[in-house]
């Protein structure tokens, strides 16, 4: 049976190391998360540091890459996993203090991912970048971009092959 997928929940303060607070906020790997969800050695303290990281005595900034992987490997090690719960732990986690606000590129690719059950988020992130951005997407795949309102040229009538 695999382990419940749970958002962190608030904890009581507990001292942190000076090196995790303020300005020194670290880049975060997607193996901290998915040791969290196991039962082994280092679970107790990924699950810990997630709690620190929840209440804000930890910053941390998650890297879309590493968004990435947790969003393709959460729902693999986790069947039944979904995208809505997925979603808020990632947002609590680019919100934390020194992190990235959820109201950014980060923030809005998620919430396009989780509204999507189609949508790869790297599709997500390019789309939603391309939306920012105002430009266009050259891709084979233009159907998830048209549906993110991605303008999403067809190649074949750019180049002339159509």
């Amino acid at each position: 049976m695999s382990p419940k997928f749970e958002p962190p929940r608030r904890s009581s303060p507990k001292t942190i190391d000076e090196r995790a607070m303020g300005d020194r906020a670290g880049l975060m790997d997607s193996n901290v998360v998915m040791e969290a969800l196991k039962h082994g050695e280092s679970s107790e303290t990924c699950r810990q540091f997630l709690l620190a990281l929840a209440d804000g005595r930890i910053s941390v900034v998650l890297d879309p890459i590493v968004v990435h992987e947790l969003t393709y490997t959460i729902p693999r090690y986790l069947k039944g996993a979904d995208r809505e719960r997925i979603v808020n732990t990632l947002l609590v986690i680019i919100g934390s203090r020194g992190g990235l606000d959820p109201s950014t590129l980060l923030g809005s690719a998620l919430v396009a991912w989780r509204d999507d059950p189609a949508l790869s988020f790297a599709d997500a992130y390019l789309g939603t970048i391309a939306l920012a951005q105002n430009r266009p997407v050259y891709t084979l795949n233009r159907r998830d971009f048209i549906r993110q309102a991605v303008d999403a040229p067809d190649l074949r009538e750019l180049v002339g092959t159509a």
